[in-house]
């Protein structure tokens, strides 16, 4: 299994400072989100190839709320993601990421809003403007509880019915809630169940509960046991990607470390 980071988790820095850490702490490859990862290059820069080309990277993020309030906002965030999709595709990265989004706007959190059939709509046909016709590109997108696409079978719904090739990131931290998080291991299983073979990214996230809320820690020690979701994962599909997110600082190193011996121990 590909073991891979969300690239500005580690700061944003210069190309060579980025890179130098990329390699040194081991990891396959890297989830680009250009203006986040580098203080140094822009997306629209001339020789933006030449500049990212030493990066193995398993997916560029144009993450944006296709249902915001906002509707200058969606499209401005259409336009980034169509300018990831002409790079992606003259590097041969086979992937460009988004989220479904929330009513809530720019604070991308539970919104009640997001449950009703017609926003749901909105996301589509927002969704629907996204063209990655004859680019060798596919658009991957991603589950939230507190998103339009609340669960898988709503994720599935939403891909279904966008016109463009759709594949899917798994990330189970973000189906998670208060109410649900002992659950984890079955909302994977489910996941895998509904989404099937067109998954192509497992996000790793891990937790602790404090004061009744789930807070982000290190891959190793969180509530979520790795063992058990890695031989999921494993049985799905052994050439998964995985990759880190929100993992940052000392975790780094602590997770990679841990999730790598896992990966050993289950091949």
């Amino acid at each position: 299994m590909v073991i891979g980071i969300r690239a500005h988790d580690f700061g944003r820095l210069t190309k060579d400072e980025l890179l130098k850490k990329v390699i040194t702490s081991g990891f396959d490859g890297v989830q680009l989100v250009i203006p986040k990862a580098f203080s140094d290059v822009k997306i629209e820069d001339f020789d933006i190839i030449e500049e990212v080309r030493d990066f193995n990277i398993l997916m560029l993020g144009a993450y944006f709320n296709p249902v915001h309030p906002d509707a200058n906002k969606v499209i401005s965030g259409i336009a980034n993601f169509q300018a990831n999709i002409a790079l992606a595709s003259r590097l041969g990265v086979k992937y460009v990421g988004t989220e479904t989004g929330s009513r809530s706007g720019d604070q991308w959190i539970y919104h009640p809003s997001n449950r009703l059939k017609s926003t749901k709509d909105l996301a589509i046909e927002n969704l629907r403007k996204l063209n990655v016709t004859n680019t060798g590109v596919k658009i991957a997108l991603e589950g939230a509880y507190g998103h339009v696409a609340y669960n898988p079978q709503t994720l599935l719904e939403i891909g279904s019915s966008l016109a463009s090739d759709v594949v899917y990131i798994v990330d189970i931290f973000n189906y998670l809630y208060i109410g649900n998080y002992a659950r984890y291991l079955q909302i994977l299983q489910k996941a895998v169940k509904i989404l099937g073979e067109k998954i192509v990214i497992f996000h790793l996230k891990n937790f602790k509960v404090e004061n009744g809320q789930l807070v982000q820690c290190g891959l190793d020690e969180g509530y979520m046991n790795y063992s058990k979701i890695m031989q999921i994962i494993k049985e799905f599909n052994p050439e998964s990607t995985l990759i880190f997110e929100g993992i940052t600082g000392d975790n780094i190193q602590k997770s990679y470390d841990f999730i790598k011996k896992i990966r050993s121990a289950i091949q």
